[in-house]
């Protein structure tokens, strides 16, 4: 088994290299951020993409994995996710909102964009790619305009990438994950009086990505362009295919 997971040094990012591991004995465990996670096989450490573009971003991202898998003897990965992403607030009334239109996306559509390019490059025939979007981001988000944009771009991605002509391998699988709210440290610091029940732990999300990565028969995985919307009550979480409003 061989993955590369776009923002591996991030919480959900660290689970799914972790869960891809437990699974697979002697996985090779690629991690492209911008920080290092050392748990990684291969461990890419890229700078800061901020006034870069997609195409540079690509490329460098590019660049480093074919490095990585030819140190580890690799010809094709089984998957690519992309777990890398923020969330900032803010109306299109707000100085707030404005700005965040740019760094949402920055910080959220272009590391999806990497992730789709790699994946069309590096890809094997039948892999799977996993782009995280964002429950909240089916509906509109007058509160958070910047983060929903990106998180819907990232939706249209995902279903741009499964016709045919798209770029990605013959057999190849486009899934999105859709969380509410992913329960970690970060989150419990900003939001402490939040119903923690009802937020989905990245090990629970990590197990089901690395799962759809691993059955390649369309009986098994999601049909390719799906968006699966991960919600937790009382602790118990759920996945259920879903469409955008938008």
């Amino acid at each position: 088994m061989s993955a590369l997971v776009v923002g591996g040094a991030g919480c959900l990012g660290r689970a799914v290299l972790a869960s891809f591991g437990r699974r697979a004995a002697g996985a090779s465990l690629l991690s492209l951020d911008l920080v290092s996670n050392p748990m990684a096989t291969s461990d890419m450490v890229v700078a800061a993409p901020g006034g870069w573009g997609a195409a540079a971003s690509a490329q460098v991202a590019l660049e480093a994995a074919q490095a990585a898998m030819a140190r580890e003897g690799l010809d094709h990965l089984d998957a690519v996710v992309c777990t890398a992403g923020s969330w900032a607030g803010g109306g299109a009334d707000s100085k707030d909102g404005l700005a965040s239109v740019d760094s949402m996306l920055v910080a959220n559509l272009q590391p999806a964009v990497t992730a789709a390019h790699l994946a069309c490059r590096l890809l094997r025939p039948g892999g799977t790619l996993v782009l995280v979007g964002a429950d909240a981001a089916l509906q509109p988000t007058p509160g958070m305009v910047g983060y929903g944009m990106a998180k819907a771009a990232t939706h249209h991605l995902i279903q741009s990438l499964a016709v045919p002509g798209s770029g990605l391998p013959e057999g190849a699988a486009v899934l999105g994950a859709l969380p509410t709210v992913i329960d970690t440290p970060a989150n419990r610091a900003a939001m402490p009086s939040a119903d923690f029940d009802s937020w989905t732990s990245p090990e629970f999300m990590a197990d089901q990505i690395v799962q759809w990565s691993e059955e390649d028969s369309p009986e098994a995985r999601p049909n390719s362009g799906a968006l699966l919307s991960f919600v937790t009550s009382q602790g118990q979480t759920t996945v259920q295919e879903v469409s955008s409003s938008l």
